[in-house]
């Protein structure tokens, strides 16, 4: 979630890259002038992030707190089945599919939505202290989407795994 490297920006003016996060831009200058990349984060309610780009800042966060209630769930189901309350368990398995499915639902769709952005080039106004033009020469996916994706996947798969659990 907190990876700069959803989106990689090219620019010529500044020259230099920008990785473009969910929460966070990192720039790197061209020529190197530091070491290390400077970053600037925001916030939920900047006005300068376009709607679609709140949207997704909001879809992960929820993902990210469904997930940790359903694997809550998941911890409270196994041990009913470790101290024998049958009748119990079957309620939490369900509520952890529930709730890991639609948390996987809700990253694969900023996964989606960050690549529908990328597709179509569409660019961020950031403020002038950040020095970044409102659209990069060029863009492509980070790292960042296929991470989550193989995330998602594997929680959508730990949420089937829950919701057909078959107790003895």
């Amino acid at each position: 979630m907190g990876f700069a490297e959803w989106r990689i920006w090219h620019m010529s003016s500044p020259q230099g890259l920008a990785l473009v996060g969910i929460w966070k831009v990192c720039i790197y200058q061209v020529p190197r002038t530091r070491v290390a990349p400077f970053c600037h984060s925001y916030p939920f309610f900047d006005s300068y992030l376009p709607p679609s780009f709140q949207r997704v800042q909001y879809l992960l966060l929820l993902g990210v707190i469904l997930g940790y209630l359903g694997k809550v769930a998941l911890i409270l189901a196994l041990w009913n089945v470790f101290m024998a309350k049958l009748s119990e368990t079957k309620n939490y398995f369900l509520m952890s599919g529930f709730l890991c499915t639609v948390a996987s639902i809700c990253v694969f769709l900023t996964v989606i939505y960050t690549y529908q952005a990328v597709s179509s080039e569409q660019g961020i106004d950031f403020p002038s202290s950040f020095s970044m033009p409102s659209r990069p020469d060029s863009q492509e996916l980070g790292t960042a989407p296929l991470v989550a994706s193989l995330g998602a996947t594997m929680m959508f798969l730990s949420g089937l795994f829950s919701l057909f659990q078959k107790l003895p």
